[in-house]
């Protein structure tokens, strides 16, 4: 599903050999081959993106940038990524022979857009609320908001009437044990018919699907194809969660994020971007806690 990093990571990626790119929740042009193939996180927002061309380089200004790097982990990679935590603290991976003062640069070139980004995810979070399983709470199913109705006999079960989510009053002590079993049994019966349908449009054929607790992954695919959604993607509309199901159904044959592998996708869905941008953008409000 392009990946999402456990930590939902921000990613601004240099490449040596392209120049300076940068990505939220991105997926690099080149991810290395794992056994699963993942699409974000929960991630790429395709509205905050751009790429700056090798012969713009990284200038830098004068001063220090008033910036916290929380963290600064090198490793044998090739470029350096600037990533942006959920919480908002900024971890800064580079090559090993990186020096600090070059690091400092890239960080003050880019204050702006990481200051930006911050704001943005400090926003993002003041504005999610625990859920408290009352009357007249929103939940998501499909897109849509439906309103939470606490009622008593004759319901046994978690039903749906109209916009409204009925929720039988003896299952508040554990409401959100009950709805998260309701959601799951929902989402396995949706996507399981929307894998059958883009299987046989693709003409791949799968192994298994199963429903996750992912939390920070949409979906993913192993090596032996079987296909692996999480049940929160029951709150997106069904063009959302199509895509999530044809990102991962193309992975059963190509396993990579490579230029056929995105030409694939955008054949079948041109559009795919704003769905990647309505997942970015509504993780959120993705909960039932």
């Amino acid at each position: 599903m392009l990946k999402e990093p456990s930590e939902s990571k921000k990613r601004l990626s240099i490449c040596r050999s392209q120049g300076l790119s940068i990505s939220v929740n991105g997926v690099p042009a080149r991810l290395a081959a794992g056994k699963a193939r993942r699409i974000m996180e929960k991630r790429h927002n395709p509205d905050l993106s751009m790429e700056i061309g090798e012969k713009d380089g990284v200038k830098g200004e004068k001063g220090m940038a008033d910036i916290k790097i929380d963290r600064v982990i090198r490793t044998k990679r090739k470029s350096i990524a600037l990533i942006l935590t959920d919480e908002g603290k900024l971890i800064v991976r580079s090559p090993v022979n990186t020096s600090n003062k070059y690091i400092e640069k890239v960080v003050n070139e880019k204050r702006n857009w990481i200051i930006k980004k911050q704001e943005m995810i400090k926003r993002r979070s003041n504005s999610y609320e625990p859920k408290k399983y009352v009357n007249g709470e929103k939940f998501l199913i499909l897109g849509e908001s439906y309103g939470l109705k606490i009622v008593s006999a004759p319901v046994k079960d978690i039903t749906i009437d109209g916009k409204q989510i009925l929720l039988p009053e003896g299952y508040l002590s554990k409401a959100d044990k009950n709805m998260l079993a309701w959601y799951k049994k929902q989402a396995k019966e949706f996507i399981c018919r929307r894998v059958k349908r883009f299987s046989g449009l693709l003409g791949i054929k799968y192994n298994t699907v199963k429903i996750s607790n992912a939390k920070k992954r949409w979906g993913s695919c192993s090596s032996k194809g079987n296909l692996n959604f999480s049940w929160r993607l029951y709150m997106a509309p069904a063009a959302v969660i199509d895509y999530v199901v044809v990102h991962e159904l193309i992975h059963v044959e190509i396993p990579n994020h490579s230029k056929q592998y995105w030409s694939r996708v955008r054949a079948l869905m041109p559009d795919y971007e704003k769905h990647r941008h309505w997942l970015y953008e509504n993780q959120k409000k993705m909960s039932i806690e």
